[in-house]
């Protein structure tokens, strides 16, 4: 097995994965950005991490565009946000692919949270209005309301186990 990982990260949770990923794979990962310099015919497997923003995974895109191109790879999906890993993420991370490419990939959620510190005026201002709702329908004192009202961290390096185990298994 000869991985790469390219994360795509704006607030930092996809890319403290891809770090743990990288250390414990012992190969390399690149930011986005890099993907235009990379040769892919190094690689059998292609990691590509990312972020759910609004339910749409980041670049997902891109990554379409490269599936048919890959067919002969392994392709691993991991997928951070804000909330706790469960089916609700699968099911999400599958609304972004259609079957076909959902069967050329295995997927990973993993829990990563808030900064609001690093996110961009629009982003917050989403974050605002999205606040104003959760409260008027939940109320202020309600769990789910609390929990966004400020920067929190769920990033845990156990999660990556699981695709660190599907990677040594290929």
């Amino acid at each position: 097995m000869t991985p790469i990982i390219l994360y795509h990260s704006r607030t930092g949770f996809t890319q403290q994965y891809a770090t743990w990923l990288s250390e414990d794979l012992h190969c390399p990962a690149l930011p986005y950005r890099e993907r235009g310099s990379i040769d892919w015919f190094k690689y059998d497997t292609v990691l590509f991490g990312s972020w759910f923003h609004a339910g749409s995974v980041m670049g997902k895109s891109w990554l379409k565009q490269q599936l048919p191109q890959w067919k002969e790879k392994h392709v691993i999906l991991f997928v951070t946000g804000a909330a706790p890993a469960g089916e609700a993420q699968t099911a999400a991370m599958e609304q972004n692919f259609t079957p076909q490419e959902w069967a050329q990939l295995r997927a990973f959620y993993l829990p990563g949270g808030l900064r609001y510190e690093r996110m961009g005026t629009v982003d917050r201002a989403m974050m605002a209005v999205y606040r104003r709702m959760l409260r008027a329908k939940e109320g202020p004192d309600s769990l789910a309301y609390q929990t966004i009202c400020r920067s929190f961290d769920m990033a845990d390096r156990a999660a990556i186990r699981p695709i660190v185990d599907c990677c040594q298994a290929l």
